[in-house]
């Protein structure tokens, strides 16, 4: 009985040396863990936590811990691509913004400080001025329609629509712009009605702001391309030109908030750099796609993809 009782005290206290030893050696693992984080946080650098252990609990808290870090990486990442993202943007607002309201004023001192000058000539700056001032008010209205796109304030209407009719329209509207810059303009859209479900005024928008984007930086290439076809389950909307294009390495840059190409830009034309924006934003809110695909002066291809009407879906 005596041994049966000494054997027991015996392993009882080997258990107890070894919890004793585990929990220091967890102790210790978990004293370096915390070392190294707070080292990893204060250096900023995308290191991962390395520590050879056995402990399998503590392996599982390093990989946990190692995804948490990269997480945080990946947000800071974003973090600072969005406020350099927002410092150009006000940046370029302030600049466009200057621009007229200098302009403005050159006019209103004009005004003020010439006693003899002609009832034409004050007509004429008076023209000016207003004009100046819709050119604010347009920046600003951009401006706060993309703030409201990429906050969710926007609440598109829900209705079945013809894509081509509304395409035609739009153009319509622009033939005198497109006339004017000597345009070969080429519409492929078929007789037949493509129903489209979503909110019109917004399509009507993603088209004008595509127009104007070839108004600005296609004008070199004297062409417009307008095609509409769909299949069983989507319509595709493609705006194409042949001027200068967009090369590989700035395609996947050209739906960032105020990106423009200066170089390529037709001055009587300048926008906010914001239209692209807004058309990715318009699309995606009504699941539809986005693509651009460019060759310099040969084609360049902005092709919308939305879902087909539910009503011709329907149909037999």
């Amino acid at each position: 009985m005596m041994l049966l009782v000494s054997a027991l005290a015996v392993i009882s206290f080997s258990f107890f040396v070894i919890y004793l030893l585990k929990y220091r050696e967890q102790s210790k693992n978990i004293l370096v863990i915390r070392q190294e984080l707070m080292r990893i946080q204060a250096s900023e650098t995308d290191e991962k936590l390395l520590l050879f252990t056995s402990d399998e609990e503590i392996q599982k808290l390093l990989v946990s811990l190692n995804q948490l870090i990269a997480l945080n990486q990946k947000n800071k990442a974003l973090t600072m691509a969005s406020d350099d993202s927002m410092r150009k943007m006000l940046a370029n607002i302030s600049h466009d913004l200057k621009t007229p309201l200098t302009v403005i004023l050159g006019y209103i001192e004009t005004l003020n400080e010439e006693v003899q000058i002609t009832d034409e000539e004050r007509k004429h700056k008076l023209i000016k001025i207003q004009q100046k001032i819709y050119e604010v008010l347009e920046l600003m209205h951009t401006f706060f329609d993309l703030a409201k796109l990429e906050s969710g304030d926007v609440h598109l209407k829900a209705e079945t629509f013809d894509i081509g009719n509304l395409a035609k329209e739009t153009l319509l509207n622009f033939y005198q712009l497109f006339h004017e810059n000597q345009f070969s303009v080429e519409i492929i859209i078929p007789e037949t009605s493509i129903l489209v479900d979503g909110d019109s005024l917004a399509v009507k928008r993603i088209i004008e702001n595509l127009l104007q984007n070839v108004l600005a930086y296609a004008t070199d290439g004297k062409y417009l391309g307008i095609q509409i076809f769909s299949d069983r389950s989507y319509v595709w909307l493609n705006i194409m030109d042949k001027g200068k294009g967009i090369v590989e390495a700035h395609q996947d840059k050209v739906f960032e908030r105020l990106y423009t190409l200066e170089d390529s830009r037709n001055k009587k034309y300048q926008g906010s750099g914001l239209g692209l924006t807004i058309t990715k934003r318009l699309v995606e809110a009504m699941e539809g796609t986005i693509t651009l695909s460019s060759i310099p002066y040969e084609k360049t291809t902005f092709s919308i993809r939305f879902p087909l009407s539910q009503l011709k879906k329907e149909k037999p």
